[in-house]
């Protein structure tokens, strides 16, 4: 097998490295789950899992679009000199963003003392997670750096040992000693610190002290739109989880909390498939079949994610009881819907990509605007009569809401066009074959069957809808694979 003529693109040999690295990390994820709610009780796991939630989304709002922001501009510049500035001059922007976002998440945190989600008297509490938040940007910042230039062995190398550390201490702490909210906290502070140290140290060559500007208002212009989508995006996952607590219980709070865990293996498959897509595209953009290969992975991702979602609903029984226990077991029925909303939620990277070449972020802007409005007066609307069907149902549309207008808005401003035509009839079509097969369950076949019918039938749809061009793509890159 040769596996440097993947495609002889950078896109396949990056997919597939990043791809079974993210797996690996991940999947600790996954295992930590498994542990932690064996090990405490339905209300305590939708406490500690909202804590950790809160934790990741409030590094992502502080980021504040700045991990686009030099990424872009990044691959922008030629010279490895001016590289460097565009680095140095995006972490002083990070750090200046620490410092303004900290009165914010301290308001925050005080509120969710106020309604008793943490103890009034475990300040500890607070100063654990105010310090992983700052850690993480910073983890995060480095990150984005080894990711768009290259250096793979070391984005691998970090990212093991962090989810590997964090999962090393759960087993502690479940064997020898115990395992609450308080020490799961202290010990994700400590990783977060020790790896913060090792992230900087990977990157201190393309770190130095611009001689002119210390701030690049390009960075804070470019970024702002991607600030603003993360700001409200972090927003609604963390509304969502408080609306099921505050308006249904916190019983149903963790039942939501692990069938969004068993959507983390989705997750998982779509990020290892478009975690090279990113920066192949921005250090691509003077490539002329730049579109087919655009038109092509969106298919190809499309009828993965699509056999993926039913497979793993139709195993997710399993799942939950190997997860936790039969306490849980009623989360199998929101499976499928939250599985299909991560889906589009990672899948909307692709057509975002028209609109990244065209700079024209704030359209980003708008869109999730209009999601987070509609999705937030979609609950109110429906408070009275809300349930947990309900809000995974309202979520999953949102975010598909969100793809479709994407994918129009992208070739409104791009030059680099998807063709909009057949990807909405290939979803037509896959929409109608899931409510023959499944909803309506015309056959009233067994799960395996219903699984290899759809299965098949979706590889057909796929290979009519591939041109000329993108079957020889295909042919070339198996070919040169198995040489």
């Amino acid at each position: 097998m040769n596996f440097r003529a993947f495609g002889g693109t950078r896109l396949l040999s990056d997919s597939l490295i990043y791809g079974i690295s993210n797996v690996f990390q991940k999947s600790f994820s996954f295992l930590i789950v498994f542990f932690i709610s064996k090990n405490l009780t339905v209300e305590n796991y939708g406490i500690i899992d909202f804590m950790l939630t809160l934790i990741s989304l409030s590094s992502i709002i502080i980021i504040f679009g700045q991990d686009y922001a030099v990424a872009r501009f990044f691959n922008q510049e030629i010279k490895k000199e001016k590289k460097k500035i565009v680095i140095s001059q995006s972490l002083t922007i990070h750090l200046i963003q620490i410092i303004f976002f900290l009165p914010i998440i301290l308001i925050v945190i005080f509120f969710l003392k106020k309604i008793y989600l943490i103890p009034n008297s475990d300040i500890n509490i607070i100063i654990f997670t105010i310090l992983t938040i700052f850690s993480l940007v910073i983890i995060n910042f480095c990150q984005i750096i080894l990711r768009y230039s290259f250096k793979r062995s070391k984005f691998i190398i970090i990212s093991f040992i962090q989810s590997f550390s964090f999962f090393l201490s759960i087993i502690y702490l479940i064997n020898y000693s115990n395992l609450y909210i308080q020490k799961i906290l202290l010990f994700y502070f400590i990783i977060n610190v020790i790896i913060l140290l090792i992230s900087v140290y990977s990157i201190k060559s393309w770190l130095i002290a611009p001689k002119k500007n210390w701030i690049n208002y390009q960075l804070i212009k470019y970024g702002f739109s991607f600030g603003v989508i993360s700001l409200l995006t972090s927003l609604s996952m963390v509304y969502e989880r408080f609306f099921v607590m505050e308006f249904v219980n916190t019983y149903y709070l963790g039942i939501y909390s692990l069938a969004l865990k068993v959507g983390i293996i989705a997750q998982i498959t779509m990020q290892s498939i478009l975690f090279g897509w990113e920066p192949y595209f921005l250090s691509n953009l003077r490539n002329k079949n730049l579109a087919i290969n655009l038109n092509l992975m969106i298919k190809i991702t499309v009828f993965i994610s699509l056999v993926l979602a039913f497979f793993l609903g139709s195993i997710g029984e399993y799942i939950i009881l190997f997860l936790s226990n039969e306490n849980y077991l009623e989360a199998k029925y929101y499976i499928v819907p939250i599985i299909i909303g991560v889906i589009f939620q990672e899948l909307y990277r692709i057509p975002s990509s028209g609109i990244l070449e065209s700079k024209k972020v704030y359209w980003f802007t708008v869109v999730q605007v209009f999601c987070f409005v509609f999705l937030i007066s979609t609950f109110f609307f429906l408070k009275d009569s809300i349930n947990l069907k309900i809000i995974v149902s309202l979520i999953c549309l949102n975010y598909f809401i969100k793809f479709i207008s994407l994918s129009f808005i992208s070739n409104y401003v791009s030059k680099i066009k998807l063709d909009l035509t057949k990807l909405t009839i290939i979803l037509a079509i896959y929409a109608t074959l899931i409510l023959i097969i499944y909803y309506f369950d015309i056959f009233s076949l067994n799960q395996f069957i219903k699984f290899m019918i759809l299965l098949l039938s979706s590889g057909c749809i796929l290979y009519f809808f591939l041109n000329l061009n993108e079957i020889k793509i295909i042919k070339k890159v198996l070919i040169n694979f198995y040489r």
